[in-house]
């Protein structure tokens, strides 16, 4: 299997307060692998510290602009077509790796 580099991060997890930073190379190339503190994984955002905050947070807006498209868009329909499209729409979202 071959990755690229360019779409490969470093996730370093540890509740130290200062970590050491080893610097990571992937079959050679040259520049080193970016470290980041946080990224998203199959849809669950993985930070340093492996707090559920970031993950939480990103669920809980992408659930607020679903609904807010909703409610502009479906003010005048009838509750059943608001209850619908909730339970497509905002529902799995909100399941989904909960």
């Amino acid at each position: 299997m071959e990755f690229n580099p360019n779409k490969c991060y470093v996730l370093t997890t540890t509740l130290k307060t200062n970590p050491f930073k080893y610097t990571y190379k992937l079959a050679g190339h040259r520049p080193n692998l970016e470290s980041v503190k946080s990224s998203c994984y199959l849809g669950v955002t993985l930070d340093s510290k492996l707090s559920w905050s970031p993950h939480i947070n990103n669920v809980a807006a992408k659930a607020t602009r679903r609904i807010d498209f909703l409610s502009r868009n479906l003010h005048g329909c009838p509750s059943h077509v608001k209850e619908k499209a909730y339970l497509i729409y905002v529902h799995p979202q909100l399941e989904y790796a909960s």
